[in-house]
């Protein structure tokens, strides 16, 4: 839709899902500190050859929590992972 299509032209959320590494913030998606950094040390591990399950390791123990709350699972990380190619 037009209106749609204006709010996303403003930066502005239209709805769905938060990705991992946003907030929303009066409407409008922003970046969320904590969250960049587990995004970094995913890109970071990967590059360096870790497994998923590893790395979903390495960011429980690190005390980074998933979107609801929960510990890292490879397959929570699959969908970050496929989302920032």
């Amino acid at each position: 839709s037009m209106a749609l299509a204006h709010k996303r032209s403003k930066s502005e959320y239209t709805g769905g899902k938060v990705p991992y590494g946003f907030t929303t913030v009066d409407g409008r998606l922003v970046k969320d500190a904590k969250e960049q950094e587990g995004l970094a040390l995913i890109a970071e591990m990967q590059r360096t050859g870790y497994s998923l399950r590893t790395i979903a390791e390495e960011l429980t123990s690190r005390g980074f929590v998933t979107k609801n709350g929960g510990e890292w699972q490879a397959s929570t990380l699959h969908s970050i992972v496929r989302r920032k190619k």
